[in-house]
């Protein structure tokens, strides 16, 4: 397993896995457009694009996982656009994705993480749960139709 940093190959693996669980519950929504056409802005934005590859029927490797965090503010980033490929849930790639997230997150001088995400998605709360997020905020969000909890995390 390989974890890659704003990896621009990887780009449309996190477009792809990203519209593929969002459809399979939900819609896209204008601001999944908008950054779905530019992921590089999260970037230029001061955040980061994670990915991680796995070997997979060798000697390919396949981007199994992403996620992206968005910065909010110099001690603020929002954990964004988490997803792993169907066919290979369930094998901790999420947690080994959450963990770089929190490297990161810590060396670019975060003191805290939020993150958005839909009371129907009972797994991604649960691991959300287990990472030390905490629940600030039940009900509709001003940004997307989906997102109805809000959880945070504060960094050590």
């Amino acid at each position: 397993m390989w974890i890659h940093l704003n990896e621009p190959s990887h780009f449309d693996d996190f477009v792809t896995l990203n519209t593929a669980w969002i459809t399979r519950y939900f819609t896209l929504e204008p601001p999944d457009f908008e950054l779905f056409s530019r992921p590089e802005s999260i970037i230029e934005q001061g955040g980061c694009i994670l990915s991680l590859s796995i070997a997979y029927e060798a000697p390919t490797t396949v981007v199994a996982g992403v996620c992206a965090l968005l910065r909010k503010s110099d001690s603020l980033f929002e954990l964004s656009k988490m997803a792993v490929d169907e066919r290979f849930q369930g094998q901790g790639l999420g947690d080994a994705l959450m963990r770089a997230a929190f490297d990161w997150a810590n060396r670019s001088g975060a003191e805290k993480l939020t993150l958005i995400t839909n009371s129907r998605l009972t797994p991604a709360i649960a691991m959300y749960r287990k990472h030390g997020f905490v629940t600030i905020w039940e009900g509709p969000h001003p940004e997307y139709t989906r997102g109805d909890v809000i959880m945070e995390k504060s960094l050590d």
